[in-house]
């Protein structure tokens, strides 16, 4: 019966690296790679405490034979901010020995060394908040690496950086004041301006259907008249 179960749970998590590499919105993706993550998380993980980065003389994030790491998922899960890392090539072979990591309170840095004779990295710099790095971890197991980044403070992270957030912030439209007795339909306007001049192509089209539509509409009542 176990033999079965385990069966199963190979095909489970076979099916869906598959998923996985076909996926191509990255949200999707995210979603898939973290299912992947807490997937394995039953089996026997090996924990690796916090370390002085190791000094040698070629660190992984100044050597081109190291690649970075893109692929990955995160989630805000309350006390720490936790990131899965499971579709690295050879990640089955990964273990604690191939793993450097390195907290600050603002900046992660994860180096892993022999992956079918390659080596990646992962560098997050200006995290959205700052981390105790003596009680962040991460850990290690056969085809997972699983970090948890513990908050200096009890916030809800909504991006993994403060670049990202601000990035964020820029695109959203910037809502005007409206000034006394000014008409509302010029706020509306200037509404759509800023919407206009700041959105992406879709929202450009968006709103010049919209423009269109309703200028057509004014067109028609002014004709009933």
């Amino acid at each position: 019966c176990s033999h079965d179960k385990m069966a199963a749970d190979q095909e489970y998590v076979k099916e869906l690296k598959e998923l996985i590499e076909n996926a191509k919105h990255p949200a999707i993706k995210d979603l898939l790679t973290n299912a992947l993550a807490k997937s394995t998380l039953g089996g026997a993980v090996q924990e690796v405490q916090v370390q002085k980065p190791i000094k040698h003389q070629q660190k992984a994030k100044d050597s081109t034979g190291f690649s970075k790491i893109t692929n990955y998922a995160w989630e805000d899960s309350g006390k720490f901010v936790k990131l899965y890392i499971t579709s690295l090539p050879g990640i089955e072979e990964v273990t604690s020995e191939k793993v450097n990591i390195d907290f600050k309170p603002s900046i992660m840095e994860l180096e892993v060394r022999d992956l079918k004779k390659k080596g990646y990295i992962l560098v997050i710099q200006n995290l959205f908040g700052t981390i105790k790095p003596e009680e962040s971890s991460i850990k290690v197991r056969k085809g997972s690496i699983i970090i948890s980044l513990k908050k200096e403070e009890n916030i809800t992270w909504t991006c993994l950086t403060a670049t990202e957030k601000q990035l964020k912030e820029a695109r959203q439209p910037k809502t005007p004041k409206m000034k006394e007795g000014q008409d509302p339909s010029a706020s509306i306007m200037e509404l759509m301006k800023n919407m206009y001049q700041e959105g992406d192509d879709d929202m450009k089209r968006t709103i010049a259907k919209a423009w269109t539509e309703s200028q057509e509409k004014k067109t028609k009542e002014g004709d009933l008249l």
